[in-house]
């Protein structure tokens, strides 16, 4: 007989970046990483209100310039296969009207690039929910450096992965798949959220989940949705109250007496709410916070696991943390 195990008696907090590890098997990998793209989500995009000013401005057509002739350059600039000078040359040949000037055409793109502050607000309450979030983009490297200048992209994401430095573009699976390497994760754990279908596909096939970015509202409703039904879980929060902390040590020294005449029977232990909510109080103290959804996919992965006095004990210590130790739910005890 397989040798069944419960979980060890204390965990340390776990790193801004590398959440505690969930379960790798199939079916059990709450989301805990959110992947953004960059232009026409993070930012509105000043690409394509400079190509319209200067398409106003020449009488030439750049969008379809940009589409057809210039675009083996434009992909080579975006995998960091070419310089922007040289771009930029190779594009005032193939516009020829001495009225297009490249230097106007960037500082246009770079006048009209706007954060979407919605999406903003979002990256910055995943994080204090205790998500990653991350930025997948293509992109020229001039461009991301003064972006990132502008912006100081590290304060909203814990990895970025850029095409001019990986030497690969979206849609092509190797960027997403370094993408999960930095994060540390399985294509499961994340959920990535693009304006364009083609990039989106990549992403679904190696097992992620997908947002279709086309009305802001709409997809941040969505990346909840998403979250609400695959994400780390209904979060429990450690009180503030030193006296509550105090009752919660008392109680966790308490559950453990409790748990010490089911020594060698983990089937039994792990039948009883002593043990669930010894190790709930015990990781509320350690890190200051839970997800239950996490936890009980941990618990379901060791071994024996009761999910109704799993339940049972998480609604109790939540209730216990919320009211400041009043206990509102009635006949649970605590």
């Amino acid at each position: 007989m397989t040798e069944q195990k419960l979980l060890p008696g204390s965990f340390g907090p776990p790193a801004r970046n590398l959440p505690m590890k969930p379960l790798a098997e199939e079916g059990f990998n709450p989301v805990r990483c959110v992947i953004f793209d960059f232009g026409n989500v993070l930012v509105a995009e000043g690409l394509e209100k400079a190509r319209e000013i200067c398409s106003k401005k020449t009488g030439v057509d750049i969008n379809e310039v940009w589409r057809t002739t210039i675009k083996p350059s434009w992909k080579a600039l975006e995998r960091g296969e070419l310089a922007e000078g040289d771009f930029w040359k190779a594009f005032e040949a193939l516009v020829n009207d001495r009225r297009f000037d490249a230097g106007e055409f960037r500082r246009l793109l770079f006048e009209n690039q706007r954060y979407n502050e919605k999406v903003v607000d979002l990256i910055k309450e995943l994080r204090s929910e205790g998500y990653v979030t991350a930025l997948l983009t293509n992109n020229v490297k001039e461009w991301i450096e003064e972006w990132d200048r502008l912006y100081q992209l590290d304060r909203y994401f814990d990895a970025i992965v850029s095409s001019h430095e990986v030497k690969a573009i979206k849609p092509e699976p190797i960027i997403y798949e370094i993408m999960l390497q930095r994060l540390g994760a399985e294509a499961g754990e994340c959920v990535f959220i693009d304006d364009k279908e083609r990039n989106l596909e990549t992403a679904r096939r190696l097992g992620m989940k997908t947002v279709l970015f086309r009305e802001t509202d709409r997809a941040i409703g969505e990346i909840r949705r998403v979250l609400e039904e695959h994400g780390l879980g209904p979060r429990i929060a450690l009180p503030e109250s030193e006296e509550t902390r105090e009752r919660l040590r008392n109680k966790l020294r308490e559950y453990e007496g409790r748990m010490q005449r089911y020594d060698g029977a983990p089937e039994l232990l792990s039948s009883t709410g002593s043990y669930y909510k010894a190790e709930i109080v015990r990781r509320l103290l350690n890190e200051g916070h839970i997800y239950t959804r996490q936890l009980s996919r941990e618990f379901r992965k060791v071994g024996f696991f009761d999910s109704r006095e799993f339940l049972n004990a998480a609604r109790v210590i939540e209730d216990y943390c919320g009211t400041g130790g009043r206990n509102t739910r009635g006949g649970t005890g605590f």
